[in-house]
């Protein structure tokens, strides 16, 4: 086992730890969407209070949007509705 992973996690040397696919496990069949959310709303309420968040800029992971490629227009279709912010998510 990796000393610097057992370090960073807190284990000694004369502690088990984890298998590698416990936290995954407990995503699928123990945590639900309302505790994933509150947890992510803590780390990021905390990350915020500690001045670690510039709410200036937002930026999205596009890997998962499908692309519109067909010939359609799709302009008149969007809702206008005020940009979401990091503040607006805390709060």
């Amino acid at each position: 086992m990796n000393l610097a992973y057992r370090w960073f996690i807190g284990y000694p040397l004369n502690e088990a730890v984890p298998h590698f696919a416990t936290v995954s496990y407990n995503f699928k069949h123990r945590f639900n969407t309302a505790s994933v959310e509150y947890v992510f709303r803590w780390v990021l309420k905390a990350a915020a209070d500690e001045g670690y968040l510039d709410t200036e800029a937002i930026f999205v992971d596009g890997t998962h949007m499908s692309a519109t490629s067909r010939n359609i227009c799709w302009l008149p279709c969007i809702t206008l509705r005020p940009p979401l912010t990091a503040t607006t998510l805390l709060w």
